[in-house]
């Protein structure tokens, strides 16, 4: 039977529990807000299929592929709108559409009601704007193996996309390899705390008085490179902190301090990898092809199956792509050989405050920069964007029409820090729907 000692022993996927027919296998949080399993050996009758279904037990035999090296592209959806509603180039939404028009079923991770992520499997279209896009926190998949299961033994084709640790699970649950399945995962620096996550997203309930109703990781207003976490309250409000202003995204960067235990030793880094295609942002794409840069994001694509190639195949004709040599691709990607560095500050004691503070305390106490900065580090980028603003105002020759917008379209603060969209009043851009974009998209 599944036997935790050392939490870096369970990357909390939940296979063992899908597995057990018995039903004695239970998930529990501890205070880091992460699931463990627990038995009811009234119920056990040490049958060995929990340990035969987890993917760090078996990760010796699950790590396998029957390509010799992967191929790799850089791509991008030849649909803007896409584009701008995915984490990097959209290939994840080329993929499943191939799979919707053959009326088949596409499974990833979603935010439910309270902006926690669970696993979730439809053929309804409608569905891949939410399973779209990275969630950055550990998704549970209670139920779902059993789902893509059944699935399968009917005949349906399927899709699935998650983290490496969890499409390994998957492989093990199934036991085998079925050519009505596509399995996807990413290039994954680790996964946070969910108990953790929704602290911050209190933040701004506790800040501005309403709730949450929407939020998105790497939301594109201003830049793919920026990693803007954009929130949504139910009165309409949206607020936007960029990768250097926000704590959760600082927090899960610099301090590593909120990841899962068992990211910090990763069993599935490397190679081979054990999905059919893998996905990523493609950091360092302008080194490689300037084209497919628009600081919109672009997509980092790996296939490692010959079942993954005769796949990518099917959806070329809905993507701009470039093919790239093997040894480029881990220039900008480091987390796909290593692990995530150890915590930075003191992870118990963090633990046991969030309990105590609110996240804007613990931000402050563990993640915010130093205030001890001088007077001159602080100002010498507002100067910077003032100068920049003054310049803008320059070429609309200081048209009222302009500030009111900019005034009318941004807060104070963003306009000070530089996070602005300036409307000129003498430029309109109207973008089909399936336009490519030939030039670099700039957002001030």
């Amino acid at each position: 039977m599944i036997n935790i000692t050392n939490k870096i022993d369970c990357c909390g996927c939940n296979a063992c529990g899908d597995v057990c027919t018995y039903n004695a296998i239970s998930f529990e949080k501890d205070i880091e807000g992460f699931w463990y399993p627990i038995i009811d050996k009234t119920k056990c009758v040490n049958c060995g299929l929990c340990d035969s279904v987890c993917p760090i037990i078996n990760v010796k035999k699950l790590k396998k592929n029957d390509l010799e090296q992967s191929i790799c592209y850089a791509a991008e959806h030849k649909n803007i709108e896409v584009v701008f509603d995915s984490t990097s180039g959209g290939v994840f939404s080329a993929l499943a559409d191939v799979i919707y028009m053959n009326k088949g079923y596409v499974g990833g991770a979603v935010f439910d009601e309270n902006f926690l992520v669970k696993h979730y499997i439809s053929n309804d279209k409608k569905d891949l704007i939410k399973l779209r896009s990275s969630k950055y926190l550990q998704s549970n998949l209670e139920g779902f193996y059993k789902e893509v299961r059944g699935l399968l033994k009917i005949g349906e084709k399927v899709l699935v996309c998650g983290t490496p640790c969890q499409m390994a699970a998957l492989r093990a649950f199934l036991r085998k390899d079925y050519e009505n399945l596509i399995i996807a995962d990413f290039i994954c620096l680790g996964v946070n705390s969910p108990k953790v996550w929704r602290k911050y997203l209190d933040s701004f309930e506790e800040r501005y008085a309403h709730k949450v109703i929407y939020c998105k990781a790497k939301s594109k207003e201003y830049g793919w490179r920026n990693l803007t976490q954009k929130v949504i309250l139910d009165n309409g409000k949206e607020y936007y902190e960029t990768g250097d202003q926000s704590d959760f995204t600082k927090g899960y960067l610099r301090t590593h301090v909120y990841a899962r235990p068992s990211c910090y030793e990763c069993k599935f880094k490397g190679y081979p990898r054990i999905a059919d295609i893998t996905l990523a942002d493609f950091w360092k794409i302008e080194k490689i092809d300037k084209t497919l840069d628009k600081d919109l994001g672009t997509s980092l694509v790996m296939i490692n199956s010959e079942k993954g190639k005769d796949f990518f195949e099917k959806i070329k004709s809905r993507i701009n792509y470039h093919k790239v040599p093997f040894c480029s691709i881990e220039m900008g990607n480091m987390a796909l050989k290593e692990s995530m560095p150890p915590a930075l500050v003191d992870r118990k004691q963090f633990f046991d405050d969030l309990d105590k503070m609110t996240f804007l305390q613990i931000a402050q106490k563990y993640i915010s920069e130093s205030d001890n900065k001088g007077v001159k580090t602080r100002i010498k980028p507002l100067l910077k964007n003032i100068r920049g603003m003054f310049k803008l105002f320059c070429d609309t020759r200081f048209s009222l029409i302009s500030l009111y917008k900019l005034l009318y379209n941004n807060s104070l603060l963003e306009i000070l820090h530089g996070h602005f969209i300036f409307p000129t009043p003498h430029s309109v851009i109207r973008i089909r729907r399936g336009a490519i974009v030939e030039k670099k998209v700039g957002w001030f």
